[in-house]
């Protein structure tokens, strides 16, 4: 979609004759460092920053700081958390982000704000031993959710989580039990407010003009759809200081340039032509959140950037140490990964993966045989960095005056009758296409690899070229 910035475009010189009366829906006050602090809490209560509170959220008097470390994240607005987890002391530390969320595609929403890069679910991370405890931080960002995301919605409440393990907790005095443990840090997630269904009239000698507009999102209108989560009275973005009470509004609007603030409410903003008057011409619509990331100009539709796609590297390696062709791989992080493999005569290769037990089958790989005598072999959902190992009970064969093997990078072929043999890759590509006269040596210069000698008498023979 095309993006529209909002500007009021009605000129005041067309509007002779109204009088300038001041309005309360352009005049709001100046930004009050308070409504960030409300969002924020007091940085000594605890570990978290920003700490306090998430909101919004149904709270009750009896339990109104329940979910008081529960932060609050907006589109594409970074947080830095700086004691997001302890990892005990002791030895054989190893950490892994657990059920990041991701959209319909398996693109992750949250990604490192520094990097860009995600959090990977199945790369483990080890610390060194140490005596004492460890502080990790998190700076990071949510994108916008996905056009058609059909689970998580705006306002949905979230977790990063990180699994922990310590092979033996040191007490103080001495090494002990080992620790399991999955911890989290709690975030409610909002795309950023825009405008919607924006009425504009010029005016005329029969109509005095108008321009209105509601806001969309949860952030105004209420979380998941749930009324209990509509949060216009603000009772949990409040400070209690002595006998007064500070409100914070979810979102607050300007109209004369971020001079002053109004509260963002569910009914929207309709202006009349003494109002547009008042303004002046080519005025933008700003927005601005509490404990966010400053001003932003609202638009009636967005090109809404799709998180990112994220990448992995599948090497293909033989158990005997030589390495096939293509080596290494690119493919898009949640997609299947398929190779084909032609076996020289009956040494069909096992395959595996490094992965190990993550995908429920065996090993995550599926297999067939294919009617020319080839195999295919394909490793699903592919997630993370990947090792796919081939090993087989046989090597370089020689059959019946018929030889294939190599030396010094080059492939030798003797042919025992005449014919012709075709060069594969262990992938099933050709490579090359010799003719032979009975008795005749051929050699061919190919990159390091496992290659699959095949002769128009239908024997085949694996020849691996370092």
């Amino acid at each position: 979609m095309n993006r529209k910035i909002v500007t009021l475009l009605l000129a005041a010189g067309a509007l002779v004759g109204v009088s300038s009366v001041a309005s309360a829906q352009l005049t709001g006050q100046p930004w009050d460092p308070m409504w960030d602090m409300v969002m924020r809490g007091n940085d000594t209560t605890l570990t978290y920053l920003p700490n306090r509170p998430a909101a919004p959220r149904p709270i009750f008097p009896a339990v109104r700081w329940r979910d008081s470390t529960r932060i609050r994240l907006y589109e594409g607005c970074a947080v830095q958390v700086d004691t997001a987890f302890i990892i005990p002391a002791g030895k054989n530390r190893r950490i892994v982000y657990k059920d990041m969320p991701k959209d319909h595609l398996g693109r992750h929403y949250i990604v490192n704000a520094v990097t860009d890069k995600v959090y990977t679910e199945f790369d483990t991370i080890t610390l060194p031993d140490s005596k004492d405890s460890t502080v990790i931080s998190l700076n990071f960002k949510h994108f916008r959710l996905s056009d058609g995301e059909p689970t998580l919605r705006d306002g949905y409440l979230g977790n990063i989580k990180l699994h922990v393990k310590v092979g033996s907790m040191w007490n103080g005095t001495a090494y002990g039990a080992a620790y399991d443990s999955v911890n989290a840090v709690k975030y409610q997630y909002f795309n950023l407010p825009q405008i919607t269904n924006p009425k504009k009239v010029d005016p005329s000698p029969r109509d005095t003009g108008r321009f209105a507009f509601k806001w969309s999102g949860a952030l105004v209108n209420g979380a998941n759809g749930d009324p209990y989560e509509h949060w216009s009275s603000w009772e949990d973005t409040s400070i209690h200081s002595g006998d007064s009470v500070f409100y914070v509004a979810p979102a607050y609007y300007s109209l004369d340039r971020g001079a002053t603030w109004l509260p963002c409410e569910s009914e929207g903003v309709d202006l009349n032509a003494r109002d547009i008057a008042d303004m002046g011409r080519d005025v933008p619509v700003l927005v601005r959140v509490p404990n966010g990331c400053g001003s932003y100009q609202v638009i009636e539709a967005q090109s809404r950037p799709n998180p990112p796609v994220v990448t992995r590297e599948v090497t293909i390696e033989n158990a005997d140490g030589g390495t096939v062709d293509p080596y290494k791989n690119k493919i898009n992080s949640g997609s299947d990964f398929t190779f084909t493999v032609r076996p020289a005569g009956s040494n069909v290769p096992n395959v595996t993966t490094s992965r190990d037990k993550v995908i429920p089958d065996a090993n995550g790989v599926l297999w067939k045989k294919n009617a020319d005598g080839s195999y295919t072999y394909t490793v699903r959902r592919v997630q993370e960095n990947l090792t796919v190992k081939l090993s087989y009970t046989q090597s370089n064969a020689e059959v019946a005056g018929t030889r294939v093997w190599s030396e010094n990078g080059q492939l030798y072929v003797t042919a025992a009758v005449s014919g012709r043999a075709n060069v594969y890759n262990v992938l099933g590509k050709l490579n090359r296409s010799l003719t032979f006269s009975a008795g005749e040596t051929k050699s061919v210069a190919v990159p390091a690899g496992i290659y699959v000698v095949s002769l128009n008498n239908g024997k085949a023979y694996k020849v691996a070229v370092r």
